[in-house]
């Protein structure tokens, strides 16, 4: 792995010098780029890059533009997907709590076939129920 010496204001120049040119060009190569972003007014100050890092760094911001239309952004898709507090379980916990009201936070997790934790999840940020104690 490569570090990149140069500070986040100059990656930042050269993540908009890089949107500019691929959206001019979209099948344009690195040393294409390269070229339009060091040919400018106010070229980036890139530090103690190596080039081998550099070209690096270009290339995948521009398969990142390739991928979501932007350097900037990512394409998503990170971290663990939902799988409990979906919205078909919430549906049927809904419907549970319809038939009957009264029903303990267990009993409708055993119900449903999920974890507590996830029925108590669910209630309180997809269906904005609060638990009620009697006194």
């Amino acid at each position: 792995m490569f570090q990149i010496k140069m500070d986040k204001n100059a990656r930042l120049q050269l993540k908009q010098e890089i949107r500019v040119f691929m959206t001019k060009n979209p099948n344009a190569k690195t040393s294409e780029v390269k070229k339009f972003v060091f040919s400018g007014k106010n070229p980036p100050d890139i530090g103690e890059t190596s080039p081998r890092a550099l070209n690096k760094f270009i290339s995948e911001n521009m398969s990142k533009f390739r991928d979501t239309g932007d350097c900037v952004k990512h394409k998503g898709g990170n971290g663990k997907p939902k799988t409990v507090t979906n919205n078909k379980v919430t549906l049927k916990v809904k419907k549970r709590l319809v038939k009957k009201l009264s029903s303990s936070i267990r009993k409708v997790a055993k119900a449903v076939g999920v974890g507590k934790e996830s029925v108590r999840r669910l209630l309180h940020n997809n269906l904005n129920v609060k638990p009620y104690h009697k006194r």
